[in-house]
C-alpha cells in the first residue's frame, strides 16, 4: 500500500509539473454578458494591465492578469495586443497573439496568452509586401532562393531583434481554387522556407476570397478564410517603445463581371478606405496610448497618399479624399505617424504633413515574378529592383533605408546613358512593333546625350548632384518611363500580340534626367537620402543598354 501511494504522489509530482509553462493555471469565474475571458501570463506569471481585444472591445487584465470580454464574437478572434518589452511564442514564425472563437455567441469561452519578456527597444524591422506567391513563373523557386536569403543575411548578423511585417497579397486570390496555390499554402510554405524572424501579417486585396458572392456582407466575409489561416485583420501591437496598428483597408466589393476563373464569384473590384468599425475600435486603441511621442506605425495593404506628378501636391489614393482624411484624424495629437503600405509594387515615400510620412513599399515579387523569370532581373513596374523597406528603431528614434534583395541597400539609383536607349529602340525589331501601338513611348528620338537617373526610393529631400568633369549639370525632375522595365516587361507581355490599353503610360515620378555635353564623357552622380547617406556611381560613358544591364 505505501508502495502505491508513493507511486500515486509520483505520478502528482509529474502531473503538475508538466502543467508548468501553461497558460490554464487558475479558474476565471463567468461574469453576466462576458463570453471570452482568459488569463495572459509573462514567464509563467500573471501580468496586469495587458490589451486584450476582439476588434469590437478593448478590456485590459487586472492584477491577476485575468480579463473578460462582452464580445458579440462576430469577428470570430479574439488578441493580445503585446505589451512593451515582451514577446509571445511563434510557430513557424507566426506570433501566437491571437485564437479563433469556437463556441456559440451566448456562450463563455476561455483564451489564454502567453508573453515572454524581451529586450526589444532596439531592433530592426523589415517591411515587405505583395509576394504574389501562385505557383506561377517558378515563384516559390525565387521566393526561396532569392528573397529568404536576403531577410536571412539580415536576421543573421542583425545584433538587435529583428522582425518583419507583411503588407498583404500573400497570395493570388484568382488562383487559390485552380489548385495552384491557395491562402493556406502560403504557411507552408513559410515553413518550408524556415522564415527567420517573428512575421505580423495585413490582409491584401488578394487575399480575400473571390468565392464569397456579392451582398451587403461580401466585405466582412470574404476576409474570413484568410482569419482563419493567418489571424485578424486587424489589430495592434507594441515593439519596444513604438505601437503598431494593423488595419484593413481593402473594402471588397466582388461585384458581378471580370475575369472567369474557377470558384471566382464575382469581379473581384473593391474600394481602399477604413471601415467604420475598424475607426472606432481604432480610436479606443490609441486612447490607451498615453505618450503621444510615441512612434506609432500603421500598417494596411493600399496606400493612402502620393504626390501628384513631379509636384510636392500630396494626393490622396483612397476611394475618396473624406476617406483618408477620416483615417488621419485619427492620429491627431501624434507626433510620429508612420503609413507603411504596399498594394503598387512601387516606392513611393510621401511626407503628408510633418508629423506622418507614408512609406508605399516595392514589392517582393517585383513585377509578378515575370521579369526574373525571364531575364534574371526582378524588377517593380517603376523600374526599382524587388525588395523590402528596412526600418533600425532605437527608442523612439528611427531611420529607413530601402533594399534591394539583388543588391543590397548600398545601390539606391540607376542610370541610363540616352543615346543607347535611343539606339537600342531604332534597332529592336520588338521594340518597334511595340511602339507602332504605343507611339508616345517611343525613345527613338530622344535628345542627344541625355542621361535619366532612376532614384527607387527617392523622397523630397533627397539631393541629386551630377557632374561631368567636375563641373556641376542641371538636374531636373521628370516624369517619364523607365526604359529599362519597357523592354524586360512590356514587350515580353505584349509577345502574344496583344497590346492592352492600360499600358499606354507608364510615368514614373522618381526619374530625374541631365544633359551631358558629349556622349563619350564620364558622369559623376551623387545621391545623398533623408539621413544623409551618399550613393554614388561613375558613369563610363558610353553605356550600354540591354536586358543584361543591373
Amino acid at each position: 500500500m505505501k508502495s502505491i501511494r508513493i507511486f500515486l504522489a509520483f505520478v502528482c509530482i509529474c502531473l503538475v509539473g508538466s502543467m508548468k509553462g501553461t497558460a490554464q493555471v487558475n479558474a476565471i469565474p463567468d461574469k453576466p454578458g462576458m463570453t471570452i475571458k482568459g488569463t495572459v501570463l509573462a514567464d509563467g506569471k500573471p501580468i496586469g494591465g495587458v490589451q486584450v481585444s476582439d476588434g469590437y472591445e478593448i478590456t485590459m487584465t487586472d492584477e491577476n492578469g485575468d480579463y473578460w470580454l462582452p464580445s458579440s464574437k462576430r469577428n470570430g478572434w479574439v488578441y493580445v495586443s503585446i505589451p512593451s518589452g515582451y514577446e509571445v511564442p511563434t510557430e513557424h514564425a507566426f506570433p501566437q497573439f491571437w485564437a479563433s472563437l469556437t463556441k456559440a455567441a451566448d456562450v463563455a469561452e476561455r483564451h489564454d496568452f502567453t508573453l515572454t519578456r524581451k529586450d526589444n527597444d532596439k531592433y530592426i524591422l523589415l517591411a515587405v509586401t505583395d509576394m504574389h506567391l501562385a505557383n506561377l513563373h517558378e515563384d516559390l523557386v525565387q521566393f526561396c532562393t532569392t528573397f529568404i536569403p536576403s531577410v536571412r543575411k539580415i536576421a543573421e548578423n542583425a545584433k538587435v531583434p529583428a522582425y518583419t511585417i507583411n503588407l498583404g497579397d500573400m497570395s493570388f486570390d484568382i488562383y487559390w481554387y485552380s489548385g495552384n496555390y491557395p491562402i493556406e499554402a502560403y504557411k507552408k510554405s513559410m515553413r518550408i522556407a524556415n522564415y527567420p524572424t517573428p512575421i505580423f501579417h495585413v490582409v491584401g486585396n488578394h487575399d480575400n476570397d473571390g468565392a464569397t458572392p456579392y451582398s451587403d456582407s461580401t466585405d466582412f466575409l470574404s476576409a474570413r478564410r484568410y482569419c482563419k489561416s493567418i489571424g485578424p485583420n486587424y489589430y495592434s501591437f507594441n515593439i519596444g517603445k513604438t505601437h503598431y496598428i494593423v488595419l484593413d483597408n481593402i473594402v471588397y466589393k466582388n461585384e458581378p463581371g471580370g475575369k472567369i476563373a474557377k470558384g471566382i464569384a464575382g469581379s473581384r473590384n473593391y474600394d481602399r478606405r477604413v471601415t467604420k468599425e475598424q475607426l472606432d475600435w481604432l480610436k479606443k486603441d490609441l486612447a490607451l496610448v498615453q505618450d503621444k511621442s510615441t512612434p506609432i506605425f500603421v500598417a494596411m495593404h493600399a496606400s493612402a497618399y502620393h504626390y501628384s506628378g513631379v509636384s510636392d501636391k500630396v494626393v490622396s489614393r483612397f476611394s475618396t479624399p473624406e476617406d483618408s482624411e477620416e483615417l488621419s484624424v485619427c492620429f491627431e495629437g501624434f507626433s510620429d505617424v508612420h503609413y507603411l503600405t504596399g498594394h503598387t509594387h512601387m516606392c513611393n515615400t510621401t511626407y503628408v504633413n510633418e508629423h506622418l510620412y507614408e512609406h508605399n513599399i516595392g514589392a517582393v515579387c517585383g513585377s509578378w515574378w515575370v521579369t526574373s523569370e525571364a531575364f534574371g532581373l526582378n524588377l517593380c513596374p517603376d523600374g526599382g529592383p524587388a525588395g523590402f523597406t528596412r526600418f533600425n528603431v532605437n527608442g523612439e528614434k528611427l531611420d529607413w533605408q530601402y533594399v534591394s534583395i539583388a543588391d543590397g541597400a548600398q545601390k539606391q539609383f540607376r542610370t541610363y546613358d540616352m543615346n543607347a536607349v535611343r539606339e537600342y529602340y531604332k534597332t529592336s525589331e520588338e521594340v518597334r512593333e511595340f511602339v507602332k501601338h504605343y507611339p508616345q513611348r517611343d525613345f527613338s528620338a530622344i535628345d542627344d546625350n541625355m542621361v535619366y537617373i532612376n532614384v527607387w526610393d527617392w523622397a523630397p529631400d533627397w539631393k541629386i548632384t551630377v557632374k561631368e568633369n567636375g563641373k556641376k549639370l542641371k538636374v531636373e525632375h521628370e516624369r517619364v518611363e523607365d526604359p529599362l522595365y519597357t523592354v524586360s516587361y512590356h514587350i515580353v507581355k505584349t509577345r502574344n500580340g496583344e497590346y492592352p490599353s492600360k499600358y499606354k503610360q507608364q510615368l514614373q515620378n522618381h526619374i530625374f534626367k541631365v544633359r551631358a555635353s558629349k556622349p563619350d564623357s564620364t558622369i559623376e552622380v551623387v545621391v545623398t537620402d533623408h539621413f544623409g547617406r551618399k550613393y554614388k556611381e561613375k558613369m563610363i560613358r558610353p553605356k550600354a543598354f540591354g536586358l543584361n544591364m543591373n
